[in-house]
């Protein structure tokens, strides 16, 4: 018996971040300054937790354990996991876009997810996008979208 996990995106679910990504629209950043942008804006202290996340997260039994899944780069790993665990988000693994990985989103968590249920059983998937969503419902996989 495999076990249970909940599966969790950092921005936009764990973490209010889209103001950078506003900053991102309103200076024109495009390719790699866009994304040198994010990765060093995206642990900041301005990036603040999501209201009601700790309670969603505590909502489930003991037994089942957090995993992160984000599209953000293995560059802001370390900050990453400091940020979650500042905010006192445990998670027992985490999954992250590659370096150099252009990828949408979609496909990089599509890839995560089906990683992730070689060893888990997924209780739900909680994402920002819809577009992430869809991928989880078609691997059979419970998706809520954090709107």
């Amino acid at each position: 018996m495999k076990p249970k996990c909940i599966i969790l995106d950092v921005d936009g679910v764990c973490l209010q971040s889209d103001f950078i990504f506003q900053e991102i629209f309103e200076q024109k950043l495009k390719g790699d300054a866009k994304w040198d942008y994010f990765d060093k804006e995206c642990n900041s202290d301005r990036v603040k937790l999501m209201p009601n996340i700790i309670p969603f997260i505590r909502s489930f039994p003991d037994d089942v354990v957090t995993i992160i899944s984000t599209a953000r780069s293995e560059r802001c790993r370390r900050g990453t996991a400091r940020k979650l665990w500042q905010y006192k988000i445990g998670f027992e693994e985490m999954y992250m876009r590659a370096l150099d990985d252009y990828r949408p989103a979609e496909e990089v968590k599509r890839e995560h997810l089906q990683k992730i249920m070689e060893n888990y059983e997924v209780i739900c998937f909680v994402d920002d996008s819809l577009e992430n969503c869809e991928v989880a419902k078609e691997l059979g996989v419970l998706a809520l979208r954090a709107v």
